[in-house]
């Protein structure tokens, strides 16, 4: 590190530190050697744990490890409970019994590794292997480690990850995680890890078909809860990257599971051979829609379809339909069109130098959002005037701004 005192070369601790390494080295190479010699004895097990408190990431002698468990597993299945009767060994349930405290002694030690290197890779994958081969492992247990690494280091993104795993294994209720992450934010609102967490487990919510009000309420909640975050340090960026992802994503977590299509743009033109098609753009595809459930009317006549194209992977649907203006003698039109719940209506005049007749480009943004929007902003121009210089309410304006204008496209 830079500024610190170079310290003078001790001779004596070298070469007690060059000893240490041969010597650990030499017991390495012994049991590599056992192991490819296939040896699975249940006794080396004392040997590797002494190895690997001096190095957790030593990935071998982690596999070495599962190997003899896994060889002694193989050996109660093939093992016949008369041997008892011959006194030739264990019985099956002695044995099973005994690959329990095997287990139970194997996460005890996994725990004494994760506290000498608590971001061990090879550690916590050997955690998840073991948890996967016991057969009842205890996942209360399991949370409860989660717990107590998470109270040491709230960023371990390793515990994060081991946490999901058992948490997808326990079956636990996604409104119970959910809770835990405001607990933890609470405990300490930089803690982006939580933030990145609720995240995830917002769009399982809606996996599960959470009622779309109590989703809503939960947004409305953690609004309040990222503006107070904000507005005691505004220069943290945890809370700013978690409100750019929640309004981003509002919109759509807001929305049911199944959203009604609806008409965003209605074009009516002339083709070169003088007959009329009718395009009709939706807010999401199409792909297997009957042609009669889109009604036409044109001056309170239904207008039959002659044929029809699907475009743009059904966001499109081109209709060619019967409609003639010189039979039709009125000198303005009424156009009725009819899907779904909706029905549009659309005056217009026919006029022989333009081939485009109607053309209407509908609004369907939410008012209350961009009403929401809005609000944001306001905030952040307050936010800006205690704190000018903060580079993070300066780019939330900007990115606000952009969305507000999308919402309005849409």
């Amino acid at each position: 590190m830079h500024y610190r005192k170079k310290e003078a070369r001790n001779e004596a601790k070298e070469r007690e530190a060059k000893i240490k390494a041969q010597k650990f080295h030499d017991a390495v190479s012994k049991f590599i050697n056992l192991r490819l010699s296939g040896h699975k004895d249940l006794e080396f097990l004392r040997g590797i744990e002494n190895l690997l408190q001096i190095s957790p990431e030593f990935v071998v002698l982690w596999h070495y490890r599962k190997e003899i468990l896994i060889d002694f597993a193989k050996s109660i299945d093939t093992t016949i409970d008369e041997q008892i009767e011959d006194n030739k060994g264990d019985s099956r349930n002695d044995l099973l019994l005994k690959l329990d405290s095997l287990c139970s002694n194997e996460l005890n030690f996994i725990e004494n590794c994760l506290k000498i290197s608590p971001k061990s890779y090879a550690t916590w994958h050997h955690r998840v292997w073991l948890i996967q081969f016991m057969n009842h492992p205890d996942y209360q247990k399991e949370i409860n480690l989660c717990n107590q690494c998470l109270q040491l280091d709230e960023r371990n993104f390793h515990c994060w990850n081991y946490r999901r795993f058992i948490v997808k294994l326990a079956k636990i209720p996604t409104i119970e995680e959910f809770n835990f992450t405001t607990k933890k934010i609470d405990d300490n609102f930089s803690n982006f890890s939580s933030w990145h967490y609720r995240s995830y487990l917002y769009k399982k919510l809606l996996d599960e078909n959470q009622d779309i009000n109590v989703i809503k309420s939960m947004i409305e909640k953690d609004l309040i809860m990222v503006k107070n975050a904000i507005f005691t340090d505004p220069n943290d960026q945890s809370p700013w990257l978690y409100l750019r992802w929640l309004l981003n994503h509002q919109k759509m977590l807001e929305k049911p599971i199944s959203v009604a299509a609806k008409i965003k743009r209605l074009l009516l033109f002339r083709e070169v051979n003088q007959s009329y098609c009718l395009t009709l753009e939706f807010t999401k595809p199409l792909r297997s829609i009957a042609i009669n459930a889109i009604q036409i009317e044109i001056d309170e006549c239904p207008s039959s379809i002659t044929d029809f194209k699907i475009i743009a992977d059904g966001y499109i649907y081109k209709i060619q339909i019967d409609f003639n203006p010189i039979e039709n003698n009125h000198h303005h039109h009424r156009l009725i069109v009819k899907f779904d719940e909706e029905t549009i209506e659309q005056t217009f005049q026919i006029i022989d130098q333009i081939d485009c007749q109607v053309y209407l480009e509908r609004n369907l943004s939410d008012q209350s959002q961009i009403e929401n929007f809005d609000s944001k902003i306001e905030d952040l121009l307050i936010l800006l005037e205690i704190e000018p210089d903060s580079k993070w309410p300066n780019y939330m304006l900007y990115m606000l701004s952009e969305i507000k204008i999308r919402s309005k496209q849409i």
